[in-house]
């Protein structure tokens, strides 16, 4: 298990391959805004997409506590500083979509 922060989307199926699809076309602008390179994960075979940051470290070493927290810390308000606007643009545009349902995997 690996300390990260992330922008973690749950919801409908095809409305989340299309908001990451539009913010996988921005990924080099929002990685520069984030100051950072973050891992992409379409996660095809479910609902949900994510985007993070991660970091090596040992979840178990309670040393490691304060710096894990920091890093976690740091990532999220950098997340949220690069992606708020992105986000607000997104969210205007699928509230005027209609989405098809498909087979996201996550149901029975």
């Amino acid at each position: 298990m690996r300390p990260c922060g992330d922008l973690y989307r749950p919801g409908d199926h095809a409305e989340n391959k299309y908001v990451f699809d539009q913010l996988l076309a921005q990924r080099k602008s929002l990685e520069e805004a984030f100051e950072g390179s973050l891992v992409w994960e379409r996660l095809d075979h479910r609902r949900a997409c994510r985007i993070k940051c991660e970091t090596e470290a040992d979840m178990f070493e309670r040393n490691d506590w304060p710096s894990m927290i920091e890093f976690m810390t740091d990532a999220m308000v950098r997340i949220e500083k690069a992606f708020r606007e992105p986000l607000q643009k997104l969210n205007a545009d699928v509230r005027s979509r209609i989405f098809e349902a498909e087979s996201d995997g996550d149901t029975p």
